[in-house]
């Protein structure tokens, strides 16, 4: 009979002991094991229902702007309030707001407009569309003949959003009330402001072309007096 070695005896021993170890600590590993797996089928359910709910909210913001640019308002309204219920912390839900805005814009229900624009502009400061609905509220202040009101909120689009593309377009709108208020030098200082600070804009081509006019309306008041 052969006679084990010290180290074969000490390897034995050692499995021995790790299998008195398994045994004694299987319930608690099994524990561990099925403690993981249910979390993780957690996170992946968890998951699919974002991806579903997100799913369902760009196609109802999809919905909603197709009526818009169809021009059916009341149509488009009905859809992205549905979607800001049913989805306000999503992303999609933010676009909604600034469609429902506009969509009263278009319908003539000023107020309302507005107040969807406030709306926006509490609740996502520096949102993707802030810009877009500070710019809105300029537009609202000028339809309703408020000129210095819609001057001041266009002027905040270059002061709290100067990088968006936005830009040369408000400064273009604080010229037009200025236009509107009669006040020739400040329409006339406001377009060559934008002639300089954004020459390669659309706006800058206009201003161009619009400082004529304003020179114009300059001369004749100096001839008057």
């Amino acid at each position: 009979m052969t006679r084990k070695s010290p180290k074969e005896d000490n390897v034995t021993e050692l499995i021995n002991n790790i299998l008195v170890s398994l045994r004694k600590n299987l319930k608690p590993i099994l524990g561990i094991f099925l403690s993981i797996v249910i979390i993780a089928g957690a996170l992946l359910l968890v998951n699919f229902q974002r991806k579903e709910k997100n799913l369902a909210a760009m196609q109802l913001l999809d919905k909603g702007k197709l009526l818009f640019k169809e021009n059916k308002f009341d149509n488009a309204k009905t859809i992205l309030e549905e979607l800001r219920r049913d989805f306000p912390q999503n992303k999609s839900g933010e676009a909604a707001l600034i469609y429902i805005g506009e969509s009263y814009c278009s319908l003539g229900k000023l107020n309302e407009a507005e107040a969807s624009f406030e709306e926006y502009l509490t609740s996502y400061p520096n949102g993707e569309f802030s810009a877009r609905a500070q710019e809105q509220l300029g537009y609202l202040m000028e339809e309703k003949g408020k000129f210095q009101e819609a001057i001041d909120a266009y002027r905040k689009v270059y002061e709290n959003y100067p990088e968006s593309y936005i830009c040369p377009q408000a400064v273009l709108s604080i010229a037009r009330c200025y236009e509107a208020k009669k006040e020739w030098q400040e329409a006339k200082r406001t377009y060559e402001e934008l002639v300089s600070s954004y020459p390669w804009s659309s706006s800058a081509s206009l201003a161009r072309t619009y400082l004529e006019v304003v020179d114009w309306e300059i001369s004749r008041d100096t001839n008057i007096q």
